[in-house]
């Protein structure tokens, strides 16, 4: 959701080494497939929404560390990196 009076996204990493490591696939993979497709679904629309939210505020990712799996999508929907 986004707060109201906000002029721009900052994304950075909470621990000190990976920006973002990804998902388990093991555990992906072993979803009921509906719950893998939602699951995935979740995951793709945040990007998607991301990636929209530019055209309204600066969206800027800083990474220092590893980037992994959908973490690269998180990271790839900022426009500045």
């Amino acid at each position: 959701a986004r707060e109201e009076g906000a002029s721009g996204l900052l994304l950075t990493a909470s621990g000190e080494r990976a920006f973002c490591a990804g998902g388990d696939i093991r555990q992906v993979a072993a979803m009921p497939p509906q719950q893998r497709r939602d699951f995935l679904r979740r995951e793709y629309s945040l990007m998607i929404e991301l990636f929209a939210l530019r055209d309204s505020m600066p969206v800027v990712a800083l990474a220092d560390g590893l980037i992994f799996g959908a973490g690269a999508g998180l990271f790839m929907a900022a426009e500045t990196r």
